[in-house]
């Protein structure tokens, strides 16, 4: 049979041991608290990035589609000026064939000239 101070002895044991585990059953609440109240923070930064991020990719598209109609608007300047450059090119092409015929009649008016006064004079 149990003597008193052995009785004690095992009460006070039951005692401390549920002091313990009291003690470790709070300490794991409250830290199991903050952690809680951690990870809701981070999950609160988080969707707040994450709507930063949905704003920044719309303005990032919305700039994107500017700068796609600015290049098709510059693309059809550049085909603008690509279709006059080749006009103004056989413009030019037939300038050159006409200066080339007005410099063969010239020069063979100078030779009539020429002709005309060796006649005249001579």
């Amino acid at each position: 049979m149990l003597t008193i101070p052995a009785l004690v002895t095992i009460v006070g044991g039951f005692v401390s041991f549920g002091a313990f585990v009291f003690g470790a059953l709070k300490y794991n609440r409250e830290e199991a608290g903050k952690i809680v109240t951690q990870q809701t923070n981070v999950l609160t930064d988080m969707r707040a990035l994450n709507d930063e991020l949905v704003e920044h990719i719309a303005r990032l598209r919305e700039e994107r589609d500017s700068l796609r109609e600015q290049r098709d608007d510059l693309r059809t300047k550049v085909d603008a000026c690509s279709n006059e450059i080749r006009e103004l090119r056989a413009v030019i092409e037939a300038l050159e064939k006409k200066i080339v015929s007005l410099e063969a009649t010239i020069s063979h008016l100078e030779e009539l000239l020429n002709k005309r006064a060796e006649a005249d004079g001579g």
